[in-house]
């Protein structure tokens, strides 16, 4: 059996397999009835989870082989053509004309984006037969296809999206000059983002509200799927009860809030910049089933020197923003006030060694940190990195335990892994001279002075904050509030605190790399 028709029956198999997890033969089809309103997969068990996973690979592999190596490359730029086809659609706000039931015709539909009908058939047919977005009906009408009805089900996803179209390619293009430019990546404000708009992501996004809001708006999207299980599995949290943990960069207290349902006794301080903390204190004001005794905010950039004394620092999807010369700025300003026995904490993706990990694993991880790295030249480690950054700040800083994440196809909050160190000073000899660390750089993009911690309940008495005209930063991750999140698994959450988090799409963009809830993960 060659090679072709071995895929091609690990295909079948891995189809069927997938097709008996989902229990229901429909649910899969593109066009059926079933599917009409669904934007993400079924849930699945393990074994389907599995399924999908190889299934994708195979696939991939398969193509890959029957195209061909001309052909295959060839696809690269077809492939980033079409994605420029939807996005001019997304620009002409062609998905948001066209209605989720029925249809339009060319004609009215080319009086409503202001598009001569003949562009607008050959933009349409060429995303619906490349790319599924949109379709033709038989007579001759536009409707959605479940891909394009993703812009009518999940606004805000989508708007997420388009930012990505609008700006991911570009930026991508740009990856060459960015080594020219800086070839030993020292430079962190040189990346293709700010090479293709003359700015760097964050500076952009606050300067073009619009394009911020819209990028707030994904990333809360995002963080409101779901991810309290996995934060709450991922370490031992009792081990933290009575003690201080700082979430640095901790945005609206989700993560933090997930702990101490899990840990009751843990106090958590939430660390971010001053406009998210101000929104955060807003929002969470108005909840009555926050946990105000247990989870406070503060005012505070995790590139200033920390001025908490703490048992635990936690970092959740953090430095996967950074290059290392600026985590290693993140690491450096804990060191004023670590003691001995502090736990540092890091939730995040690991890159796997090359080859060591199923390929669908290892592909999603990569694009993870191509994308990363050309928005904001950041970057997804391997371990054996995460174990050098830190030792490259502080000998003291041992390292501690890994807990890898689940490797899947797509990403989602069990795909993260589970860093910890403990500060252990080695003893002062006498006689010896002690080695004082070098100061703390001060941040690059913003002055941001320490502020006390403040009890939100108190606030809430004293203060009435209008959450929806508090100014908005667009919250980076993706993840996370849940990284906070995770298709598949429900999240407890609040419904009025999820009512509270749509309003706040516009919380603000200085959030972005501080915030866990930043893939730019786009998970």
């Amino acid at each position: 059996m060659c090679q072709i028709e071995s895929l091609a029956l690990t295909v079948s198999i891995q189809s069927q397999l997938l097709s008996k997890a989902w229990h229901d033969n429909e649910v899969h089809s593109l066009s059926s009835c079933a599917s009409k309103n669904r934007t993400t997969v079924p849930k699945l068990d393990a074994a389907g989870e599995q399924a999908r996973n190889q299934l994708i690979a195979s696939l991939r592999h398969l193509e890959q082989l029957v195209l061909g190596p001309k052909d295959a490359m060839q696809s690269l730029y077809y492939r980033s053509a079409e994605a420029g086809v939807v996005q001019a659609l997304c620009q002409l706000e062609v998905p948001q004309s066209v209605p989720l039931e029925g249809s339009i015709s060319y004609t009215d539909l080319s009086t409503k984006v202001g598009v001569s009908e003949d562009r607008l058939k050959h933009l349409i047919r060429n995303a619906a037969v490349c790319s599924n977005y949109l379709r033709e009906t038989e007579n001759g009408e536009v409707a959605h296809s479940p891909n394009s009805s993703i812009w009518q089900l999940d606004p805000m996803m989508a708007n997420g999206m388009e930012v990505m179209l609008n700006h991911l390619p570009s930026s991508s293009f740009k990856l060459g000059e960015v080594c020219t430019r800086d070839p030993n990546d020292e430079q962190e404000k040189v990346d293709g983002f700010s090479l293709a708009r003359g700015a760097p992501l964050f500076e952009y996004l606050e300067t073009n509200p619009d394009q911020g809001r819209r990028f707030a708006a994904h990333m809360r999207a995002q963080a409101a799927q779901s991810g309290d299980e996995a934060i709450q599995e991922c370490y031992d949290w009792d081990s933290v009860k009575g003690k201080t943990l700082v979430d640095c960069g901790g945005s609206f207290g989700s993560v933090a809030t997930a702990i101490v349902r899990k840990a009751p006794g843990v106090k958590c301080i939430v660390q971010d910049l001053p406009k998210v903390i101000n929104s955060a204190i807003a929002v969470t004001a108005k909840n009555p089933n926050f946990p105000h005794d247990s989870v406070s905010f503060q005012a505070h950039s995790f590139l200033e020197p920390q001025p908490i004394v703490a048992d635990l620092y936690l970092f959740r999807m953090v430095f996967h923003n950074w290059c290392d010369q600026g985590a290693r700025r993140i690491i450096k300003a804990l060191l004023p006030v670590l003691k001995p026995g502090a736990r540092v904490i890091a939730i995040e993706y690991v890159m796997p060694p090359i080859g060591s990990a199923p390929i669908y694993a290892e592909l999603a991880t990569r694009r993870l940190d191509n994308v990363m790295y050309s928005l904001m030249k950041g970057k997804v480690r391997e371990l054996e990195e995460f174990k050098d950054l830190f030792a490259s700040v502080d000998t003291n800083l041992k390292f501690k335990s890994f807990r890898q994440g689940e490797l899947k196809a797509t990403h989602d909050p069990k795909c993260h892994s589970v860093l910890e160190w403990v500060y252990d000073p080695e003893p002062v000899v006498a006689g010896e001279p002690v080695v004082v660390a070098e100061p703390v750089a001060a941040m690059t993009k913003a002055e941001v002075p320490s502020l006390p911690v403040l009890d939100v309940a108190a606030v809430a008495t004293t203060q009435h904050v209008d959450a929806e005209n508090e100014p908005s930063t667009p919250v980076l991750s993706s993840p996370s509030e849940s990284s906070t999140s995770s298709p598949g698994v429900v999240e407890v959450r609040d419904a009025q605190m999820a009512r509270e988090d749509k309003k706040m799409a516009d919380i603000s963009v200085q959030e972005i790399r501080q915030s866990p809830d930043s893939p730019v993960h786009l998970s």
